[in-house]
């Protein structure tokens, strides 16, 4: 049975090349998670770059801040995840 690894990635060279190692050494399902927290780029490119370096599944999360639609006392209220 093959053991399942999330690795944080960034779509570098040095995230890419553990994904690989990963799965040579340890025969490990890897499964690549990278996080938008409002970089420039986003998360563009990253799935395909994942899923080329041999990961089994890709999962972008948007963390960038916005805005809710309620407001407190004439003041937009900022929180993640809104």
């Amino acid at each position: 049975m093959a053991i399942r690894v999330a690795l944080a990635y960034s779509g570098g060279l040095d995230t890419s090349v553990i994904a690989r190692w990963l799965i040579e050494h340890y025969e490990a399902e890897v499964v690549c998670v990278a996080v938008d927290v409002g970089q420039p780029g986003g998360l563009g490119g990253l799935r395909e770059k994942a899923l080329a370096s041999g990961a089994v599944a890709f999962h972008g999360v948007d963390a960038r801040l916005r805005a809710p639609p309620e407001t407190s006392r004439g003041r937009t209220r900022w929180r993640r995840f809104a």
